[in-house]
């Protein structure tokens, strides 16, 4: 990782934008669900959001595969900083965080 932290900024009550992110080396077919486990500072889990593949058909060989994570009325209420990280299930079942996407600081910013 190298310390570094991914910052995703949001203003207070929105929906929008979505969290997205590339993927390189990774297929759609590669995985059984992508997921990001949002906390709070302090480590309890909040929500867990499930990604949305952007085009399952293409290759990661030629492209890194695009996903993104919506957001829902009232997931973003509660301004304050979040914790989250990408957790993939791989098809043999196992369970693995993508190290290279973490942390992963949620800024949800009061409403101007």
């Amino acid at each position: 990782m190298g310390g570094r932290v991914a910052v995703f900024n949001i203003v207070q009550g929105a929906t929008l934008p979505w969290m997205q992110f590339l993927l390189d080396g990774v297929e759609a077919t590669d995985f059984l669900s992508m997921e990001l486990e949002v906390r709070t500072v302090d480590g309890t889990l909040l929500d867990i959001k499930t990604a949305v593949v952007d085009d399952p058909g293409v290759p990661a060989s030629s492209i890194p595969l695009a996903i993104h994570f919506e957001w829902a009325p009232g997931d973003t209420d509660q301004h304050g900083h979040y914790h989250a990280d990408l957790v993939m299930t791989v098809i043999a079942g196992e369970v693995l965080k993508i190290p290279e996407r973490s942390p992963i600081l949620i800024m949800v910013r009061g409403k101007i």
